[in-house]
């Protein structure tokens, strides 16, 4: 049997190892933060004379020739050295380290969403980008979303920056949601390497850029913006920086021109960057050309800046003009008090997102819903980047004195750890092998900063003899570096004269700009900048601006961690031992920044039967879908956009247009005839009722509205798709529109009576306030809440004969409840009880039943008005039923009642409960969150509920 040729395996193993040894070569030090180690064993080249014993081997029992594979190897090394392909090789880096973090992300591609709300808008937003661009670019802002509105684009992130990079997946047929999903895990890989390229040129060191890539890629904040694309993808924020730096360094045409497109793109894929990154690359910009003022005062330095700052600017006009033509148009803009109730705090920056794994629970305690924590070791690296001693320092210092420093310096340290832990977990134990290693609770904080002042107040007094003899020789406070260290610490060649300290503070004013600026409102100069610098005025949440912070955290997070690796070579002077460092460095970030297993949802990929119908459906106005309310089913109905492409007319964004806002409230509870006259208003082609969306209780008020409008001709039922979606044409605007099936429910206008003792859920749907007013006058006259047989019976006399949502329901339900009053009034139990009563104590006893507080002067009202003959006792009764005072008393009362009468059909202390403990419980509940939205969740679930349910 013939041997195998062993050339491609052996080409297979050798491209492994060399992989392997570049990223080593790549974590290995290169720059001036570490003492640079390049100890190159030189191959023994030079032919040896071969034996007299080796000549006389058989040819086929002599070594393969392995030639062939020496050239696959040197070639695979040459192809590695080409500056693209290692580039490229870097970024597959970061996305293998993103299917570390996100996983199962990966996985998952076609459908991961974070969640089903503004994942699906931006979605949407990528799609009308390539569509826009490809249609109708003039138009590029006039998407098909709040019809027929203009600029609609302009009431959110346009995205184009992300956009633009995608388009050859959308060519490619790729699903809208898809291509968003991909994009959102390029997101972090991206980020990772524009922070790796930033330290990199900075630093040139490799071993830094590694980890300032894995801490800006993986801090905790981007899977807390995970749901905003635009927020996450923030890989332009440093390669805008390293742009303008490389420009300073070197300021020629191909620099400038790579500085003007990291400008544009910047401030293409998200506006909220560009504003944020304006004033700290100012502060940059100030600091690197006064270090390099004698090179740069010539005119080349301010010709070709100022060229490519003025092309990209003109090139983004298109882009940010209509931002201000609709906030001048419609009035669209953030108010001062929003910018004011979004800013976070101090403290908000011990709060962690929860979906990652080592610090989930950090400041769970803490109200607000800001998450800017950025990690424990990325802080740790920071402090260690400024810890720079020069040798001749280092040397003069006695041991003793050089250790005590150290310790006090780690006690520091140690307790600014244990303080924010306090902070952020209040009251927790932390055990080793299942012994207590540390106690914290409340006090924890306190002691901790005791602490951290005595200390310092030790280090100081430890600094003070050095310094004293330092002023007493007149030589002042010692810079950061030597010049001699300064020297050796410059980057590059004799065109770059960025030194170590400066590059450590490019790192500190973005590090301490973005955390000033996160502040907001809290901050002073972030108020002035609000009130007199207009570009500012469109921020609404001040703490996205944390990702500046991130940024020059990362690069300082790098240089600390060259630092740390410097010394350990200072002890173990081995050609490997930064690369560990560094390496070791890598991992613990990894390990601390993790996501996974990743919590995300399954998105809704495929376009649905009604999308498809509607994209061959030609429409002369616009289109409405409902439910409309606040949630996740306007963004659902514009991921739909993206399919049929017809013009939506409510949807979602950061500002929604005025027509949303009159659906909104128009189809929130009831639907009045007046809704059909503002789709005619708008004009609206079609409405699409989503059944499987609308809240139970809504249901008969929906179709009691359709078929009003259908039998009034107004409305023309189509077709039922996707088993729960209805499509109704709106004749005024479509009278040609055709129906194609039957109604899916029998068309027939009930009373209100009819359709609350079939299903009493319907009373807790509007009007609402009709069966609230029912009940106080229950209140008021009998001093107790109503039972449920009489109350319901009641309830049914008062809408007989009214047709929920028609024109003529106000002066229906009015001229019942007149009637049904001065009924009550001369019931037998009424009579009973206030007949023998004179005005005076019957004016106090609907009073005291009603528990409510009328001052004298109010007392004495009613009763001169009953003794002239001006005002009724009906009348009387009336006016403390309506009293807001009494509204206000019973709201959560009676709505609580209200659904024991709706869902459970019964009273509340009728068996299975026996008692008030569960009606009292969820009116404290009430009373102290005000938040009604659980409630009917609540009820709908108990078992007694399901038996109705399940009844015929």
């Amino acid at each position: 049997m013939p041997t195998q040729c062993p050339t491609q395996s052996t080409a297979v193993l050798a491209l492994i190892i060399e992989l392997f040894n570049f990223v080593l070569r790549e974590m290995a030090p290169l720059g001036p933060f570490e003492i640079r180690y390049r100890k190159r064993a030189k191959a023994n080249t030079v032919p040896t004379k071969m034996t007299t014993s080796e000549s006389r081997v058989p040819a086929d029992r002599k070594t393969p020739d392995r030639s062939e594979d020496h050239a696959t190897l040197g070639f695979i090394r040459s192809w590695l050295r080409v500056r693209t392909v290692r580039e490229l090789m870097i970024f597959a880096a970061f996305c293998i380290l993103t299917v570390l973090m996100t996983w199962p992300w990966v996985l998952h591609l076609r459908d991961a969403v974070a969640d089903r709300g503004d994942p699906y808008m931006i979605a949407w937003t990528l799609w009308s980008d390539y569509h826009q661009t490809f249609h109708n670019p003039f138009h590029l802002f006039d998407a098909n979303i709040f019809y027929p509105y203009r600029y609609t684009l302009a009431f959110s992130e346009n995205d184009y920056g992300i956009a633009l990079l995608l388009f050859p997946l959308f060519a490619l047929g790729l699903r809208t949601l898809t291509i968003h999903s991909i994009a959102t895990f390029l997101g972090f890989a991206f980020s990772g390497y524009g922070a790796f390229r930033l330290t990199r040129t900075l630093t040139e060191s490799n071993g830094s850029a590694w980890i300032a890539g894995i801490i800006f890629a993986f801090i905790p904040y981007r899977f807390h913006v995970l749901s905003h694309l635009h927020y996450l993808f923030a890989g332009w924020v440093p390669l805008l920086l390293e742009g303008f730096v490389l420009f300073v360094l070197r300021p020629s045409w191909r620099r400038a021109s790579w500085f003007g497109i990291a400008f544009f793109m910047n401030a293409l894929s998200c506006i909220s960057w560009f504003i944020m990154t304006l004033i700290p690359l100012g502060l940059v910009a100030a600091l690197l050309v006064a270090n390099s003022w004698p090179r740069l005062r010539g005119r080349e330095f301010w010709l070709r800046g100022g060229v490519a700052l003025l092309v990209a600017t003109v090139a983004l006009l298109p882009f940010l003009a209509p931002y201000y033509v609709v906030s001048i148009k419609y009035g669209l803009r953030w108010q001062p008090w929003e910018f004011a109730y979004n800013s976070p705090s101090m403290i908000h920056w011990l709060v962690s997102d929860p979906r990652n794994k080592l610090w989930q629970n950090l400041g769970a305690n803490i109200p607000g819903g800001h998450k800017l924590f950025p990690g424990m070791l990325a802080p740790l690296l920071a402090i260690a980047a400024l810890r720079i001693k020069s040798k001749s320092r280092v040397s003069s210092e006695s041991p003793i004195m050089r250790y005590l420093a150290i310790a006090l310096e780690v006690t520091i340290v140690l307790a600014a750890v244990i303080g924010v832990l306090a902070l952020g977990y209040g009251s927790a134990t932390y055990r080793v092998l299942g012994h207590q290693l540390l106690r914290l609770d409340w006090r924890s904080p306190g002691h901790a900063l005791t602490v951290i002042l005595v200390v310092v107040t030790a280090r100081l007094l430890l600094m003070l003899p050095r310094l004293v003899r330092r002023v007493r020789r007149g030589r002042g406070v010692p810079a950061v570096k030597n010049h001699a260290e300064d020297a050796r610490a410059t980057i590059g060649s004799a065109d770059r004269t960025l030194t170590a300290s400066l590059a450590i503070g490019v790192g500190l004013i973005w590090t301490v700009w973005g955390f000033l600026s996160s502040l907001g409102a809290n901050f002073f100069v972030n108020n002035w900048l609000h009130d007199y610098v207009l570009p500012f005025q469109s921020i609404r949440i001040p703490s996205r601006a944390a990702m500046i912070c991130y940024v020059g955290l990362a690069v300082l997070g790098g240089i600390g961690a060259a630092q740390i690796a410097g010394w350990a070579y200072r002890y173990v002077a081995h050609p490997r031992t930064r690369a560990i460092v560094f390496a070791l460095f890598g991992v613990a970030l990894l390990f601390e920044l993790h996501a996974s297993p990743l919590r995300f949802e399954k998105g809704e990929v495929d376009p649905s039967a009604l999308a498809l119908r509607l994209k061959q459906t030609p429409m002369r106005g616009g289109l409405v879908e409902l439910p409309s309310e606040e949630g996740t089913n306007r963004d659902f109905y514009m991921l739909r956009a993206a399919d049929h492409g017809r013009p939506l007319v409510n949807a979602t964004s950061s500002f929604i247009s005025p027509l949303t806002n009159e659906i909104n409230l128009a189809t929130r509870a009831q639907i009045s005839d007046s809704f059909l006259n503002l789709l005619e208003k708008i004009p609206a082609s079609y409405l699409v009722i989503h059944n499987d969306r609308l809240v139970p209780e809504l249901r008969p008020d929906y179709e009691n509205f359709l078929a009003r409008q259908i039998v009034r001709g107004r409305l023309r039922f189509i077709n039922r798709f996707d088993g729960h979606s209805d499509l109704y044409a709106v004749v005024s605007t479509e009278p040609d529109a055709a129906s194609e099936s039957v109604l899916p429910f029998t068309v027939s206008i009930r009373e209100w009576s009819e359709t609350i003792h079939d299903d009493p859920v319907t009373l807790l749907s509007q009007p609402l306030s009709w069966s609230q007013r029912l009940y106080r006058v229950y209140l008021a006259s009998t001093g107790a809440m109503p039972r449920y047989k009489p109350f319901m019976s009641d309830l049914e006399k008062i809408g007989h004969g009214i047709i929920v949502g028609s024109d003529e329901q106000e002066r229906e339900v009015t001229d019942n409840f007149q009637r049904f009053m001065e009924e009550w009034t001369r019931r037998e139990s009424f009579s009973a009880s206030f007949a023998p009563l004179d005005n005076t104590q019957y004016v106090n006893r609907l009073i005291e039943n009603a528990g409510i507080s009328i001052d004298p002067a109010g007392r004495e009202a009613f009763i001169s008005r009953l003794a002239s003959g001006h005002e009724t006792r009906t009348g009387v009764l009336m006016e403390i039923v309506d009293d807001p005072r009494l509204i206000e008393k019973e709201q959560y009362r009676s709505l609580l009642e209200l659904h024991y009468f709706g869902y459970l059909r019964r009273n509340p202390d009728d068996p299975p409960d026996g008692n008030l403990r569960g009606f009292n419980f969820w009116l404290q509940t009430l009373e102290h969150n005000h938040d009604t939205s659980a409630l009917s969740t609540a009820f709908k679930v108990t078992g007694e509920y399901h038996q109705f349910e399940r009844k015929p």
